[in-house]
């Protein structure tokens, strides 16, 4: 029986010199979408901490330092 929950799946791979240019052009052309969950100013850190740590939905947490 699988467990219920977030699913995490490590992948690995060997790094090519040319992976950094390919993805630069991508996201130059508009290719690459970046799904942002939250937004936290670093005065709500811990409330960042605890957002990444429930895993509540896919996507990038950002915390802004000023």
């Amino acid at each position: 029986m699988l467990p219920s929950g977030p699913v995490i799946r490590m992948v690995s791979g060997k790094p090519n010199e040319k992976d950094p240019v390919r993805l630069a052009v991508q996201v130059n052309a508009g290719k690459v979408e970046t799904l942002i969950t939250a937004v936290h100013p670093l005065d709500w850190i811990v409330d960042a901490r605890r957002d990444a740590e429930s895993m509540s939905g896919a996507g990038k947490r950002i915390v802004v330092v000023r």
